[in-house]
């Protein structure tokens, strides 16, 4: 009787065991970063946020927002879980670099030569993404926020 209460407790033991440590490996899962995936820039989001001066010179020169519209409408950018970081432009170009991001917000691009973008994450949840590029001195960027859409994780 001794004996198989002996093996009992044994069994009970390994069995709590068991489930403690699937437990555990279950709440180690690595938590995937919201940024992660291919976004679609939004376009028409982003030119409602071009300053009245900078849109009326655009507006003014036919062939200058066309050549504006195509360098934008249709880019996609790819952020990995990697680091890694990729931009398509609707023509087919791609670029590629690496991405890291801090827990203020801040998000900076490196590209292979070295080159630093930083931005600021003004939105982000699984649907929608807004940039907004850090600039020093007086500088000014057209697009002051760039939108984009979630396409695929």
């Amino acid at each position: 009787m001794k004996n198989k209460q002996a093996h009992l407790k044994q069994y009970i033991t390994i069995l709590i065991l068991a489930i403690f440590c699937n437990t555990a490996i279950l709440a180690q899962k690595k938590e995937v970063h919201p940024l992660i995936g291919t976004w679609e820039f939004d376009y028409t989001s982003s030119v409602t946020k071009i300053e009245r001066t900078s849109k009326a010179r655009f507006d003014s020169v036919p062939q200058q927002k066309s050549t504006f519209e195509a360098a934008y409408r249709g880019r996609k950018i790819f952020f990995g879980d990697d680091g890694s970081f990729a931009q398509q432009l609707a023509d087919g170009r791609r670029s590629t670099g690496t991405w890291a991001a801090d827990n203020n917000n801040g998000l900076v691009i490196v590209d292979p030569s070295g080159n630093k973008y930083p931005l600021n994450i003004q939105t982000l949840n699984k649907t929608h993404l807004v940039l907004k590029p850090i600039v020093s001195g007086e500088a000014k960027p057209v697009l002051p926020e760039w939108y984009f859409k979630k396409l695929k994780n």
